[in-house]
């Protein structure tokens, strides 16, 4: 079970000096069990994660003494307990760095437990691609619980004996061969040219993610032995069709205040779960494990600012998609980078341009589908396709071209509002 979006008053507690005369802070929260009820549980930050200079200053999982280490001013949390964020000392110049509790972190029927992705392919490596040259890219979970963007030339790793692929150094598969692709379960698909010039034709081969290739406590992806899979029917894997709900759930879109009237509750909720799905969106089109974890916390993240963007503009149907508009635009340009805490900002560039090829490809179809069956069980009809599909491609336009929220209001035809943060206003 998911850890932020199962647990509620979510708090660190200081212990000061232990027998060995080091302080430890430990995660508190009240989980919710399989039965229903809620149980409370602690379990101490300090023996799994540490710190290390490594990459100008990080979280070390698996390591111990994030709270006693000489470089450590504080550590606080964010995003309603999903996030930790860890201040560091002047000689860092005070430099916070994020982590994603969801990441490593869980709740186990009511106890909260440590367990970070096991170091294989299909637990650590996210958004996984095949290009043109043989290059297989992805996103890659690190031993600092940050991402990085990863890749490996199979063309250095693969032959083509008579038609048969094989492992090879250097064995350049490519030059006799076509139509190489990974499906939706990572089968390696390829047709190669035999010696006598027949094809061998839509060759499959599980063994390349589930084997020959493994992933380190770095990210690199290496060929060496076998790397076991983990159980992606386990408590931690959330498909992304959930999330937008659990988004919901935890953001409390139940305790939004304002004007009763049914037609104003009706877009404000609305609105909300646009901004909620939206922000999951962003979070899922990493997928697998990691992307999921990612993605429940900036999914509660951005229901917090949509409670901004509810407010006296709401009842304004003018003003509904441009509010939303920018409230999702500032959680993906400005709050993700550091509510994820693993590491986007920086690679923002790359991060930019699967966001756009995810919801051009992909997620804006999935988006409004989804959309479109839970405001059918609410019963709320207000936002439509042409008004998602006006709120999406003005997003694109402004992340892929570096646009600002003024530039958005433009977008709207609403030229009175500049420098005004209508989020806040």
């Amino acid at each position: 079970m998911g850890f932020s979006t199962s647990s509620k008053n979510i708090s660190l507690r200081s212990i000061v000096h232990q027998p060995d005369g080091k302080d430890i802070t430990n995660l508190c929260a009240y989980c919710k069990r399989d039965d229903g009820q809620w149980c409370y549980s602690e379990i101490t930050i300090d023996w799994h994660v540490g710190f290390t200079i490594t990459g100008g200053g990080s979280f070390w999982l698996d390591s111990n003494g994030i709270t006693s280490n000489r470089n450590i001013e504080n550590l606080t949390l964010a995003a309603e307990g999903a996030v930790l964020l860890c201040k560091l000392d002047d000689s860092w110049n005070h430099k916070i760095i994020p982590l994603c509790l969801d990441l490593i972190f869980h709740n186990d029927n009511g106890q909260l437990v440590y367990q970070i992705p096991p170091k294989n392919i299909r637990s650590r490596l996210c958004h996984v691609t095949l290009n043109q040259w043989t290059v297989i890219k992805g996103f890659a979970f690190t031993r600092y619980g940050t991402l990085r963007a990863t890749e490996l030339d199979l063309g250095k790793h693969l032959a083509n004996e008579d038609g048969m692929i094989v492992r090879k150094k250097n064995g350049h598969f490519d030059y006799t061969a076509r139509n190489w692709s990974l499906d939706d379960q990572w089968n390696f698909w390829v047709s190669l040219q035999r010696i006598n010039k027949s094809w061998n034709d839509d060759i499959q081969c599980w063994e390349l993610m589930d084997q020959w290739i493994s992933i380190d406590d770095d990210g690199n992806l290496i060929m060496e032995d076998a790397a076991g899979t983990w159980d992606l029917r386990g408590p931690f894997f959330r498909l992304l069709e959930d999330i937008p709900v659990i988004g919901y759930i935890v953001a409390g879109i139940d305790e939004i205040s304002g004007d009763h009237d049914e037609a104003v509750r009706a877009a404000a909720e609305c609105t909300y779960s646009t901004i909620v799905m939206g922000a999951a969106l962003v979070g899922g089109a990493l997928f697998g494990p990691v992307g999921a974890a990612v993605a429940s916390a900036v999914a509660g993240y951005a229901g917090m600012y949509a409670k901004a963007a509810i407010g006296q503009h709401i009842g304004n149907p003018a003003m509904r998609n441009e509010v939303t508009a920018i409230t999702v635009y500032r959680v993906l340009t400005t709050e993700l980078f550091l509510i994820a805490g693993v590491g986007i900002g920086e690679m923002s560039v790359a991060f930019s341009d699967l966001l756009a090829e995810e919801l051009m490809a992909e997620g804006f179809d999935q988006l409004v589908v989804d959309m479109g069956k839970w405001l059918g069980k609410k019963g709320l009809k207000s936002m439509t396709k042409e008004d998602m599909k006006l709120i999406v491609n003005h997003l694109l336009d402004a992340i892929k071209h570096g646009k600002s929220e003024d530039d958005i209001k433009h977008m709207f035809n609403d030229y009175q509002n500049d420098g005004v943060d209508l989020l806040n206003s």
